[in-house]
């Protein structure tokens, strides 16, 4: 998702439009500006390939066949995008992440399993804004993050992880 290659991430323009524009984030992040020159999103090229037409047209016709499977558009083009690429997606949209590892395969790695991937790396100093950004994936009702990755976390950094 972000524009350094190292971090290993890309976004859909749906997505970042998502981010930057719906309600629903403007209410709940009102941080993700300070980061929107940061995020890579993904050239048109990705959606004119016919791998890419190919996968669109057959997960229609199966979202079709299963009834309301609950996808929003931008769900759907993630979904899309993610098995052309054969990509795992990060998603706290719980809708998504379980139809995809249900019917896909497709595997949803948890944030803090980035961040921690981010720290190992050295692209992610641990600092007071970061643990706040932690800290309000908790009050705003994100995904409760694997035991695991917290105890990596407070093992990585000394600090204690601030979510729940």
């Amino acid at each position: 998702m972000f524009i350094d290659e190292r971090f290993e991430c890309v976004t859909l323009p749906a997505v970042r439009d998502e981010i930057l524009r719906s309600a629903k984030f403007v209410d709940k992040f009102p941080w993700r500006k300070e980061y929107k020159n940061r995020i890579k999103v993904l050239s048109s090229y990705h959606y004119e390939t016919e791998d890419f037409k190919q996968v669109r047209d057959v997960t229609s016709t199966y979202l079709e066949a299963v009834g309301n499977s609950g996808l929003s558009r931008v769900d759907k083009e993630i979904l899309v995008y993610s098995q052309t690429y054969n990509t795992d997606i990060t998603t706290g949209d719980g809708p998504l992440a379980k139809f995809s590892k249900k019917h896909y395969g497709i595997v949803n790695i948890p944030v803090l399993q980035l961040l921690n991937n981010w720290i190992a790396k050295g692209l992610v100093t641990i600092n007071d804004t970061i643990l706040e950004l932690i800290k309000e994936w908790d009050l705003q009702d994100e995904p409760v993050q694997p035991k695991a990755e917290i105890k990596r976390f407070e093992q990585m950094t000394g600090f204690k992880y601030p979510g729940s």
